[in-house]
């Protein structure tokens, strides 16, 4: 995508951004919840049709899948945990943008 690989490039931050949103999401709930964390990890990949994106075929050029994997210790059940994950992705305003694809407007200068 350019650059030396040095920093995240722009998509990476929106993963990491959707990662972020979901992790704080859980984490509220379980400490409302009472329940202890004693291990919590969330990462996130996601796929773009590269030839979208740089216009070499018609269709959608930006995220196309984005994958969400929660690993957890907890003092919880199963149950419990997997709750917390789907009310997080389900109230996550960044996810909720990227499932909505968001009205963007460019104002002029």
């Amino acid at each position: 995508m350019g650059g030396e690989n040095a920093a995240p490039n722009p998509m990476e931050y929106l993963i990491g951004a959707a990662a972020g949103c979901c992790s704080i999401g859980f984490e509220l709930q379980a400490a409302q919840a009472g329940v202890k964390l004693e291990q919590f990890e969330i990462s996130a990949r996601g796929g773009i049709d590269m030839a979208k994106l740089f216009g070499m075929e018609d269709g959608y050029g930006g995220l196309d899948n984005l994958v969400l994997t929660v690993k957890v210790k907890a003092d919880a059940d199963l149950p419990t945990l997997q709750n917390f994950a789907d009310r997080s992705a389900a109230t996550s305003p960044v996810l909720n943008s990227l499932k909505a694809r968001a009205k963007v407007v460019v104002e002029k200068i």
